[in-house]
């Protein structure tokens, strides 16, 4: 995979490294991106976004994680990784090109995710704050089982461009969040009505219940998967 030369002054896409990860000097590292070709979220998306977000591609830019793979000894053939994830979830690129769902790991998420797609974004009203990364070089790596042969052949562009995504309404925004279960046909703010859903504990308010959930189920990293994200980012 090659970045096009095109596309570097687009902005960069710059990887966190934990300061815990301590490898020895020296050691080889191979970066493996694992993407979900049906557009789903990945388990240890690199975005670490929200499971509700206020863009039609929200889980696109969701559907794919970056991994660290080593051999720990090579005497005896044993591998190791790391999942690796945006330091900052929910800031936006900039001050100046801020507005309500501008956030930089979803502009970079969804513009790795046309990269890899090979799929090129209409510059036509494109939001300033968005990246284009342009269209990867691809290879593809065909095994034979029946030669044990493999094949190394390009992967050609579809040639197919694709629009900015749309905002969600806000009744798209209110059923989604209600399927997460909360409360939300009220005013926004008001969150000290018990859910009609059945909850856990029971008859809890949206903070209390929120609160709950995000201690009961966490990621690898130990970093909650089940935050909620207000209609509009604010």
């Amino acid at each position: 995979m090659e970045l096009p030369s095109e596309a570097t002054t687009r902005g960069k896409f710059e990887i966190y490294i934990p300061q815990e990860f301590d490898l020895p000097l020296g050691t080889l590292v191979h970066p493996i991106i694992e993407m979900n070709i049906d557009g789903s979220p990945h388990p240890q998306s690199w975005t670490r976004l929200p499971n509700t977000g206020p863009w039609f591609d929200w889980n696109l830019a969701r559907s794919w994680g970056l991994k660290l793979q080593w051999r720990a000894n090579p005497a005896e053939d044993k591998w190791s990784c790391v999942y690796l994830a945006a330091s900052q979830i929910l800031t936006p690129r900039s001050r100046e090109l801020y507005e309500p769902g501008a956030f930089n790991t979803y502009a970079q998420g969804i513009a790795i995710f046309r990269f890899l797609r090979q799929l090129r974004l209409n510059q036509e009203g494109r939001p300033a704050w968005l990246y284009d990364y342009g269209i990867a070089r691809l290879k593809e790596a065909k095994l034979d089982w029946l030669t044990q042969t493999i094949e190394i052949t390009d992967v050609v562009p579809k040639n197919q461009t694709v629009r900015h995504s749309r905002p969600k309404p806000d009744w798209d925004m209110q059923y989604d969040l209600e399927a997460a279960g909360l409360s939300v046909w009220r005013p926004y703010g008001q969150l000290d009505q018990p859910s009609t859903r059945v909850r856990s504990p029971r008859g809890a308010c949206d903070s209390c219940y929120l609160y709950s959930l995000a201690s009961r189920t966490r990621s690898a990293n130990g970093v909650s998967e089940n935050l909620i994200l207000h209609p509009r980012g604010y």
